[in-house]
Parts: structure tokens; sequence; C-alpha cells
């Protein structure tokens, strides 16, 4: 089947037309994709598309909308974080978060905490197709809950990627419909997703797999150039001690900076979702959530009995994005003591060490109200599960046994969409 897309003409992106010929596997998945849509096991269960990355998901789906004669308006894309979002959005796949898609978001009076409510049934009558992205990520109660509004579910996923969900393993990955086993020729071309190949294989990366005229370069990490960390959009590594010391080596060394504290324009993440929060990305409507990177425009308010400060900021992007209307409260400790999530704010150390503070924000109501951030030069492969970047160096630490080492080197990798510094 050749296979032509020239259905978008969306706004912010050029008109594509292309035409490539889909592999057995992608012709198989459309064929019973489409049985299983025309039947009423398609209010039962959802369509799982298993496929490795450059096996073709996007472009089996685009084939399906297509036979389908579905437009574009009865069919959504969603994903549970924001940036997967904005990356299907980039794609030509305009996207929503799964959480923005199904729910509405309100604020406690009493408590400060953010809570869910599942939207009307008839909210999303208007499709005929929800597409999920990054199925992996998907717990039971979630799916539950998309599947309660009786519109059929397409997902994709990858197995070899890492799992991480909260709650319950909802399953939907460990059963596919179809799996995509084949890369697109396309896909052959890259070094990067040859690399990735090889990775699958259980081989070593080796100095040797270097393509410097197309995009990907293995070094030694004992021996990496300044201007690899300046000029990287991420860069990705396997433990947080190994993102504690990217950072103090850009900051101290490299920019020369002293304070614990974010300067302007400093690049930064947020490490907990805040779904009472959203900003404009590429013409999506982005929640606050885990995992984002952006940039701190200005600061404010500094709180010292609540160890607090306000600051604006914006999601990084390479299209257009707008920062955060009102300049969002972040926490201190995080900068201060290298914190990475909630738990350790209840550790016997830290209650201690900031007793009077946390019991201040408890009775205020304020936990809820006071995000997240840390500073964003680096970020685990855990973390980066989901983005992508033009540019990445991933320096080679992972940990484990082999069979997750081998699949943090594959998700790594794969965060390049360009070019790929690997430090071995």
């Amino acid at each position: 089947m050749l296979y032509k897309n020239t259905r978008n003409e969306m706004k912010g992106f050029g008109f594509i037309d292309m035409v490539f010929k889909l592999t057995e596997d992608q012709e198989r998945a459309v064929k019973l994709a489409k049985k299983w849509f025309y039947s009423s096991e398609c209010f039962q269960r959802p369509f799982v598309i298993q496929g490795i990355a450059g096996s073709g998901k996007s472009s089996t789906v685009s084939s399906l909308i297509e036979a389908l004669d579905l437009s574009m308006d009865e069919v959504t894309y969603a994903a549970f974080t924001g940036t997967a979002a904005v990356n299907l959005t980039r794609k030509n796949n305009p996207a929503i978060t799964i959480h923005r898609l199904i729910y509405r978001p309100f604020v406690d009076k009493e408590t400060h905490k953010v809570y869910f409510t599942l939207k009307e049934r008839d909210e999303l009558e208007k499709y005929k197709l929800i597409v999920i992205d990054e199925g992996g990520m998907l717990n039971k109660k979630l799916l539950e809950d998309l599947s309660s509004f009786g519109v059929p579910i397409l997902v994709l996923g990858d197995k070899e990627q890492l799992k991480q969900f909260s709650g319950e393993d909802s399953g939907i990955m460990d059963k596919p419909d179809v799996v995509l086993t084949k890369p697109m020729r396309q896909a052959l071309d890259s070094p990067i997703l040859r690399l990735s190949y090889k990775i699958l294989n259980g081989e070593q990366i080796t100095l040797a797999d270097s393509a410097p005229d197309n995009g990907l370069l293995v070094i030694d990490k004992n021996d990496i150039p300044d201007y690899y960390y300046i000029n990287a959009d991420q860069i990705i590594c396997g433990l947080n001690k190994s993102v504690d010391k990217i950072t103090s080596h850009i900051r101290h060394n490299l920019f020369q900076l002293t304070q614990p504290f974010p300067y302007e324009n400093e690049k930064l993440i947020c490490l907990k979702n805040n779904w009472n929060k959203s900003t404009i990305v590429d013409g999506l409507e982005m929640d606050l959530t885990n995992g984002l990177t952006g940039y701190a425009l200005g600061f404010s308010d500094y709180d010292d009995r609540m160890k607090t400060f306000r600051v604006i900021f914006k999601p990084s992007c390479k299209q257009q994005s707008q920062a955060f209307s009102n300049p969002l409260k972040a926490d201190v400790l995080y900068f201060t003591e290298n914190i990475r999530n909630e738990n350790q704010l209840y550790s016997e150390e830290f209650s201690a060490k900031y007793k009077r503070v946390l019991f201040r924000r408890s009775h205020s109501g304020s936990f809820e109200d006071i995000n997240k951030f840390y500073f964003g030069y680096a970020e685990t492969v855990y973390k980066s599960q989901g983005s992508e970047w033009d540019n990445v160096l991933y320096i080679d630490d992972p940990w484990g046994g082999k069979d997750l080492i081998r699949r943090q080197r594959y998700v790594a990798v794969t965060r390049s969409k360009q070019n790929l510094v690997v430090a071995i």
C-alpha cells in the first residue's frame, strides 16, 4: 500500500506531501484496526499497536485515519505528559494531555488541594477515535476513565521503553493487537536509530559507531569538551548524582554562577504536576507537568518563612510559547537542598531541619500551591522519556541489571531527533 500524507495544513506547520510504502506489518495493522473499528469490539477494548522507534507507528495511524475517512476534527491525540503532547503536535498531530482531555480540575477552598472530576460524556461525543501515545504510562484508573466515554481508543506504545506509571498497572501493553517489528526504510538511513537497534540487540556502544557527518558522535566521557555541554538542547544521564555533577559544572565552572538560587534566564525543569496551571506552547494549551523544561524570566516575592519565591516560567520551545500568565510560587528547598521529590521533605533529616517551615506550610494550606522546580541543564533517562530534542548529549552511566541498562540506553539515544553525542 502506498500512503500519501497530504492531510495536514495545520496552523503553524507547512504543507506536507510525502509518499511512502507501508511495510507488511503496517498494512496488517491497518487491516486489523479497521476490522476492530467497524465492529462492536471497538467499544469494549482499546486496539493496541506496539513498535520500536522507527517502525512506523505514527504513519500507520495516519494511514488508518485516512482509510477510515475520518476528518481531523473527529480524531484527537492525547498523551500522559505535556511534553509528549507537544511532540505529537509538532508532527502535525494536534494533541493534549489525557488529563486535559477527560478531566476538569478544581481546587478545594479549604485544603487548597487540586482534585479532578470526569467531564460529561457528551463533551467527547464529537470524537470518533482517541489516539493515545506513550501507552506504557497508562495506569488502570486512567484507562478505565478514558474508556468510560464510549469512544474507540487506539493505544500506541514501545515495549522496549522504561515502565513508569503511578497506581496499578493497566496491563494495556502486555497483549498488543499488532507488533511492528521491522524498521521502516527511512529509519535504517539514520545512524541514531541504527545505534538504537544495536542496543536492543544487547550490543555495546563503541567509538566506532560514530557517524559525525550524519548526526551521531561517540566520545570518551572522561574528556567531554565544554561546548557539548553548552550546545546541547538537553543533557541526559542515568543517575541523579550525575545530574548534580553536570549542573554544578555548567553553573559554577562554565557560567561562573555562585548563588544556589536560579538566575534570570537559567534553564529549569518542573518536578511535579500542577494541573491547575497552564500556558500556550506551539498553539497547544499545556499544563505545568513533571518533566517540562523552560527558562526563568524573572523572580519576585522571596518568603524566608515559607522558603518560597515566585518565578516567571516560560517553557522551552523551538516554535512559539508563552510564559505562564502569573508568576509561579516555587520551593526554595529544592534548590538549596538538592531535593528531587516531596518524599525527601518528609524524611527524618529534613523534617527535623525544617520543622517550622513545614508546619507553616501545612497550616497555611499552601503545600499544593508550591511548585517544584530544579535546574534543567540535565535530567535522568527516566525523566526524559516522552520528550524529544534536536540536539542531545547522552552521558552513559546506566544503573540496574542487564535488561534495565539496555532499556535506559535505548530510551536515551531515541530522545534525539537530529544530532546525538554519546559519551561512553
